[in-house]
């Protein structure tokens, strides 16, 4: 992480190398997150580009104390964001800024898992997933896929920490109601 900061520093202060290391270091972790927006590979690879430009060309505006993976995902999600809204491919949601549908497909988590019985209730709890709401599906991800503090995700999604932990929260409680209800046994 500290040599993460040393290189955001040196970008903004110009350095060629650090910008190159930059992208690099993020280029697969943002393509993979924004694969959960939207499905059109050329979409997520003009919003990541359109990303990079922005901060070379801006680099000098740059805050030099940011958390850099909360900063690059959620300046991602803005992206996509205007990106779906020109080409009309989503209306916009939400108060301030376009919200993004979430896309989750748990069988890419299913595929890793050899045994059956955990293959089965992967796919069932992924299909209540699927029940909730774009925003808890969203933060369930943030939170437990991308391991994300509450604070990132809070950036990210542009909310409060309290807000973010609510949502976790509630997104949970409906899931462990919903796999009740089918009669899942949570734990082995």
């Amino acid at each position: 992480m500290a040599d993460e900061q040393s290189y955001w520093h040196n970008f903004i202060a110009g350095k060629e190398a650090a910008f190159r290391m930059l992208y690099d270091r993020y280029i697969d972790q943002l393509f993979s997150f924004g694969s959960n927006y939207c499905n059109e590979r050329e979409t997520i690879k003009d919003a990541i580009h359109d990303l990079f430009i922005d901060l070379y060309r801006y680099r000098s505006n740059l805050n030099p104390q940011v958390n850099i993976t909360a900063y690059l995902y959620s300046s991602l999600r803005r992206k996509l964001a205007l990106l779906l809204k020109k080409t009309s491919q989503q209306e916009t949601l939400g108060e301030q800024h376009a919200d993004l549908d979430f896309l989750l497909d748990g069988n890419k988590e299913a595929s890793m898992i050899r045994d059956e019985k955990e293959r089965e209730l992967l796919e069932l709890l992924s299909k209540e997933i699927q029940k909730l709401p774009a925003r808890q599906r969203e933060v369930l991800y943030l939170r437990f896929t991308l391991e994300l503090s509450y604070q990132e995700t809070a950036e990210i999604m542009d909310i409060s920490i309290a807000t973010a932990r609510t949502l976790v929260y509630r997104a949970l409680r409906q899931l462990r109601s919903n796999m009740e209800e089918e009669k899942v046994p949570l734990l082995p």
